[in-house]
């Protein structure tokens, strides 16, 4: 196949799969969460914490994050538990596309992360940080306040990477804080840092912006 023939080949495809799409449109919103969460679970079962990510698994992830449907958060907020860093980094666009309009139609993820703790509430507060919604910093706060260390040293470079001022306060309370955590952006690399460090550092970042 030379390449013109090749060419050709590939806009009759993407006209293909844009009449494909026009109709899968057509079904309820509903109809196609089930369908891509269906799809969704099958392949990061199959998934290995060092896979490369399938075409298949960008395309879901893509079309999950397009819809208006409360169930969509919740299917690529699954992904953000899996040992693959990868498919945590893909979903975790996805729910910033979701939330693009603000963080209302996340929110309910949001409080499943407060109250599950775990690698769910360790990503989430990268994914809030992402969004310009006025009601970002508090919530973030929130964060601060669990019993995992791994998710309060998240909220606490979430915060940081905002520099939101209005977390003062809440930083300065920790800076006496002793808990070790191994934490790769905070912490020099292989070494354990304490929450109390963490946001020291966090308060300066804030503070040395603000004087800008």
């Amino acid at each position: 196949m030379g390449a013109r023939e090749t060419i050709n080949e590939i806009v009759a495809l993407d006209d293909k799969i844009a009449k494909l799409r026009e109709q899968f449109a057509t079904f309820s919103g509903s109809e196609r969460a089930s369908v891509l969460g269906e799809i969704f679970k099958e392949e990061i079962r199959k998934l290995g914490d060092r896979d490369a990510l399938k075409p298949k698994l960008f395309r879901v992830i893509e079309m999950l994050s397009e819809l208006d449907v409360s169930d969509a958060p919740r299917i690529l907020g699954q992904g953000l538990e899996h040992d693959n860093p990868d498919l945590r980094m893909l979903c975790a666009d996805g729910l910033v596309e979701i939330g693009g309009d603000g963080i209302d139609r996340l929110m309910p993820l949001v409080e499943e992360a407060l109250s599950s703790g775990g690698p769910k509430a360790e990503e989430m507060p990268f994914v809030v940080a992402e969004l310009d919604d006025p009601k970002v910093g508090k919530i973030l706060m929130r964060f601060l306040e669990l019993k995992d260390i791994n998710a309060v040293a998240a909220a606490i470079q979430a915060l940081a990477e905002r520099c939101e001022a209005s977390a003062l306060p809440s930083l300065k309370k920790l800076e006496k804080d002793k808990r070790m955590v191994t934490y790769d952006d905070g912490c020099d690399e292989g070494e354990q840092c304490t929450i109390g460090e963490l946001a020291k550092d966090a308060i300066e970042m804030i503070e040395s912006e603000e004087e800008e």
